[in-house]
């Protein structure tokens, strides 16, 4: 994965070599945050999310949801930002550490019980119960699993629908101004024809 040089020492590929760097954070005294996401289209909900993340410990961790994972989570069309930019664009914010890949469920999983995170910052806007359910499922993994709700009215499910509404009025504009034209271009052929007919 292309990383900005100065950048590269902040995203770390390997599970085990997070696990070195957490345990002497907290050998350290350091409080260790996890979360996870695709982090796909990164507005100012995914900001302010992070800034709360890093107002409840020392070092943040971000999983984020490789491309092919974030496509089986979110559907066809999604990523729309390839996972090595998505990875950059966190690695350039003031609240985030660390970043690291998953490519699976099972690799989110296997993060959260081999970094045992202080705190696990979760989002309540997953619904269906998720946050009570990551406490049933890793609250003796983790310190503390804090759900945070959404930080912002904009979500990227949302910008995405909205870029993809704009575009589908440009392309019916587009369309409809096309159809004009060739509409009048027949009218015309068939009055010329017409008044061809008549002489």
């Amino acid at each position: 994965m292309e990383i900005f040089d100065e950048l590269k020492d902040k995203f770390i590929k390997d599970y085990e070599d997070l696990v070195e760097i957490v345990k002497k954070a907290k050998a350290g005294g350091k409080t260790v945050v996890l979360t996870q996401g695709s982090y796909d289209i990164i507005h100012i909900g995914h900001a302010r999310y992070l800034r709360q993340a890093k107002d409840n410990g020392d070092i943040v961790i971000v999983g984020i949801d490789g491309d092919s994972y974030t496509t089986e989570r979110k559907g066809e069309g999604r990523p729309v930002i390839p996972q090595n930019e998505r990875a950059e664009m966190l690695l350039h914010l003031p609240y985030v550490d660390y970043v690291t890949l998953h490519t699976s469920k099972e690799d989110a999983i296997r993060l959260i019980k081999m970094i045992q995170p202080d705190v696990l910052v979760v989002s309540e806007s997953t619904g269906g119960g998720f946050v009570e359910k990551m406490k049933q499922a890793y609250g003796g993994v983790c310190g503390e699993i804090l759900g945070l709700p959404p930080q912002a009215e904009t979500s990227t499910s949302a910008k995405v629908r909205l870029i993809f509404t704009q575009g589908m009025h440009k392309f019916r504009d587009h369309v409809n101004d096309l159809l004009g034209k060739v509409s009048k271009e027949v009218d015309t052929f068939v009055d010329g024809n017409k008044k061809g007919g008549e002489s």
